[in-house]
């Protein structure tokens, strides 16, 4: 029952993402006219079982090509264990949204983890974006 009110939670925070804007956003925060790029972002991050999902959406005006996304999860614990994966993305259309699962085994699993996942889109820097200050997001869980 659990697994299948979480699978609903992440449906509904992959739909509930907000679409493309109608300007692309320069890093130091002005809009940009004529400029015509992609922009990734982390819009979610979530834990069922042995996998971490993390969910990138396209809010720029273009269309990313496919990309790489690097997640970290670290367990506070006395000797906190780390791993860090790479996983793809697939290419988004403006305003379009990926749910991308990462599977970190036993490292999710171990008794009441207090963890710190961080993820960053783009993580190889090949998508030239209208904005490459906002690729990453942490949440502790």
């Amino acid at each position: 029952m659990k697994s299948r009110i979480l699978v609903l939670a992440l449906a509904t925070l992959l739909a509930a993402t907000p679409s493309a804007p109608a300007s692309v956003t320069a890093p130091g925060g002005g809009a940009t006219p004529g400029v015509v790029k992609p922009d990734l972002v982390i819009t979610g991050i979530a834990k069922m079982g042995t996998a971490v999902f993390v969910f990138v959406q396209n809010q720029g005006v273009a269309a990313s090509p496919a990309c790489k996304l690097w997640t970290k999860v670290a367990v506070y614990a006395p000797d906190p264990p780390e791993l860090a994966l790479t996983t793809d993305i697939p290419a988004l259309a403006p305003g379009k949204k990926a749910m991308c699962i990462v599977p970190f085994g036993g490292l999710t699993q171990q008794p009441n983890p207090h963890l710190d996942i961080t993820s960053r889109a783009d993580s190889t820097g090949i998508v030239v974006e209208s904005n490459e200050l906002n690729n990453s997001k942490t949440v502790l869980l």
